[in-house]
């Protein structure tokens, strides 16, 4: 048997045991409540986390993506304008060199002995200089140069060019191209004679460039090159400036050797930090080169001369025939941090590019990561105040522990605890709902069969409907019809295996209002684990702003600037249209061509922001005068034209024509330096026929042209037809 005492002190020790396990219970009950709080805080804070990675992600692809389609339609359609800006020059050099009148002065011209007394006496160089007089010089042109086919100039519009070796012979390729039969469009050069300069008075190199067409004789043989001088500091400029975006953006172009050969935006920059002196431009003088830091601080010195700079990364790509972007940034000629876009034409052998300082790019998108940083942050600080207090309070109940005994008020202080504990947690989550409910998408999330559980306010106001009546339902309801059953599919999917092709994906779809009408929105949708339990997050956004900034970009791409009709590529893609229907159909189609009669000493006289107001008002009377829902007006180029109407009879035509032209004149616009009246005329080519299967719409066009040189030779002020026949026929003479 065993002692007495043995048995006496049994008890004692089984009741110590008894404290001692229950003690061990309640510590594994408190560490297993702080791990299920700490992993469920956690979670909280890493969906938290995520959600602002994610919008953040977005919100920067979509800044980018605008910025993309922003600078690439700028620099596409800046691009186009100065390819027509310069197909349009060669068709007045065309024009003129295809003139039977012209070619036979040039054919006497060539007659003539080379010395350069005479060719200055000559009576056809007395006669070209007149036609010059009243043609060319009314488009802008600078001058005109014959040359021979040993490259001597026999014809000019200065005596001093006329008997010696061409400027353009030291360009053979040029001079080749033309007597090779095609006409030819130069890149800026240094002039041979002083120009005018940034202040108006003559300099000598300034920026020049030339259009040429070649002069056949009878038997198509080339005979001579007819060539027309062009100011590029203010015709080719002009167009680059149209694509300028924001404060600080800019479109330019530049040659093959990186230099600008048109004006940049920032010349008085470059004169203060020494890239240009007083009086020059850039073009041909500034080169596209990386200074290796911003030149704009006073504190940056180049390690480098400007001669032995690299080209920019921009020049350096586009210069080899790369055309491209870059929206993450590069250092532009002057040194500043840009983004960009760039295009190289290859028929013409220069490049565009299209460039904005990533500070004003970026600013809105930095704004935003800004405020949604401060408050993931605020979030971080106070989950870590937060798992501080549950780790005070673990060790707290765990000493409590090790002292308890089976009273009940040290019982009672536990539970306490314990719901102070679960009181922060639930103000912690009360705060993790209100963050999310301030986030601008609209946040959805679902088990994983696709049935929400939970809506924010923003997913509310979306779709009209309130967290109560649309918790529970099927996240397709979201969807329009058309892309519900895939939804479905694809949740079913997910909830039998956990895969599918539409989670971790963003997509454009239609989604659906509580009301039925539908709405152009994004839709992502991302798989989230507790534990075992599997969920769905699925983030919404309403891209209608962003749809319609797309379309009105297609818009811009279509209508001109200044006026707000169409522009040259809407005409050429419609007219070539309407006579693919027109010869479908054996239906007429007729075209009205318009100039501005003197623009030029308008504009001399007045100023380009008056010669802008008469452009615009003369699109809106040519919009009035032809309305009909086929008819399409645009801006030709410059001061000129354009009225496309099919199925209109000749004489509904001359009609319409003559109606603008009173119209114009009626609107009394002052033109001071006018040779023909007080007020603002015009002056109109019409043409019209069926075209017949295999023709081409250029052959209508250049009729047109025709018509409208006529009206302009016969006075101007007038309405001139020409028909197949080459007959014409003046139906309204102005009288002088």
């Amino acid at each position: 048997m065993a002692p007495r005492d043995q048995i006496d002190n049994q008890p004692a020790r089984a009741k110590r045991s008894r404290k001692s396990i229950e003690k061990r219970h309640v510590s594994a009950r408190l560490i297993r409540r702080f791990n299920l709080d700490l992993a469920l805080l956690s979670s909280v804070v890493l969906i938290i986390v995520l959600l602002a990675w994610l919008t953040l992600r977005d919100i920067k692809d979509m800044v980018r993506q605008d910025l993309e389609i922003t600078l690439s339609s700028l620099v596409n359609s800046t691009s186009e304008e100065m390819h027509h800006w310069i197909l349009d020059r060669m068709r007045h050099a065309e024009t003129w060199a295809t003139s039977p009148g012209m070619r036979k002065l040039i054919e006497a011209q060539l007659a003539l002995p080379t010395e350069s007394e005479t060719l200055l006496a000559s009576p056809a160089l007395t006669q070209m200089r007149n036609f010059y007089q009243t043609y060319i010089e009314g488009h802008g042109f600078l001058g005109f140069f014959v040359i021979s086919s040993e490259h001597i100039s026999i014809a000019s519009a200065r005596d001093s060019n006329i008997g010696t070796r061409n400027l353009l012979s030291e360009r053979g390729e040029f001079l080749a191209k033309v007597f090779g039969g095609n006409s030819a469009c130069s890149l800026p050069m240094r002039s041979d004679v002083p120009l005018p300069g940034v202040s108006g008075q003559l300099r000598e190199n300034e920026p020049t460039m030339f259009v040429a067409a070649p002069v056949r004789n009878e038997q198509g043989l080339v005979i001579a090159a007819l060539t027309l001088r062009v100011d590029p500091s203010q015709c080719f400029t002009r167009i680059s400036k149209y694509g300028r975006v924001g404060e600080t953006g800019e479109t330019y172009a530049f040659d093959s050797k990186g230099r600008f050969i048109t004006r940049s935006r920032f010349e008085n920059q470059l004169r203060k930090i020494g890239l240009l002196r007083e009086g020059e431009n850039s073009i041909l003088t500034v080169e596209l080169r990386d200074p290796g830091g911003n030149l704009l601080d006073e504190d940056f010195k180049p390690s480098l001369p400007r001669s032995r700079q690299r080209l920019t990364f921009m020049a350096s790509q586009a210069v080899t025939g790369i055309s491209g972007k870059n929206l993450e940034g590069y250092r532009d000629y002057r040194g500043v941090p840009v983004a960009g876009t760039w295009k190289w034409d290859e028929e013409l052998g220069f490049g565009v590019a299209t460039e904005i300082e990533l500070a004003e790019a970026y600013k809105t998108y930095k704004l935003i990561r800004l405020i949604m940083l401060s408050l993931l942050s605020i979030t971080v600080l106070l989950f870590f105040s937060l798992l501080g207090r549950l780790y005070r309070s673990r060790r707290e109940a765990l000493n409590q522990a090790n002292r308890a005994t089976a009273t009940k008020n040290k019982l009672q202080k536990e539970m306490n605890s314990r719901r102070n504990i679960e009181k922060i947690l639930r103000e912690n989550e009360e705060y993790i709902r209100a963050v999310v409910d301030s986030v601008m998408d609209g946040i959805i999330t679902t088990n994983d069969t696709g049935e929400i559980e939970t809506f924010n306010p923003t997913a509310e106001n979306m779709f009209g409907y309130r967290d109560l009546e649309i918790i529970g339902e099927n996240l397709s309801i979201l969807l329009y019809e058309d892309y519900r059953e895939r939804l479905e599919k694809q949740l079913e999917k997910f909830s039998s295996s956990g895969k599918a092709d539409i989670v971790g994906t963003s997509q454009e779809i239609e989604g659906e209002r509580k009301n039925g009408s539908t709405f152009p929105m994004e839709l992502l949708i991302s798989e989230m684990r507790l534990g075992d339990y599997r969920k769905l997050v699925a983030i919404t956004r309403d891209i209608t702003r962003h749809k319609k900034l797309e379309k009105r970009l297609r818009l811009l791409s279509t209508q001109d600037g200044l006026t707000g009709i169409a522009n040259r590529r809407l005409f050429d893609r419609t007219i070539e249209a309407e006579w693919s229907r027109a010869v479908r159909s054996s239906l007429s189609i007729s075209l009205v061509m318009i100039d501005i009669d003197f623009f030029k000493n308008y504009n001399d006289s007045l100023g380009h922001q008056a010669g802008d107001d008469a452009l615009k008002k003369i699109a809106v009377t040519m919009q009035q005068n032809f309305k009909r829902p086929g008819d399409l007006v645009a801006r030709y180029g410059g001061e000129e034209f354009v009225a496309l109407l099919p199925e209109t009879s000749p004489n509904g035509t001359d009609m319409l024509a003559e109606r603008l032209r009173k119209e114009v004149e009626a609107l009394k616009i002052p033109h001071p330096d006018s040779k023909i009246g007080e007020f603002v005329t015009i002056s109109l080519g019409v043409t019209q026929f069926i075209p017949r299967r295999g023709s081409r719409h250029d052959k209508l066009i250049s009729l047109a042209d025709k018509a409208l040189y006529q009206a302009k030779r016969g006075g101007r002020n007038r309405v001139v037809r020409m028909d197949l026949s080459k007959e014409t026929k003046e139906t309204t003479k102005k009288n002088q």
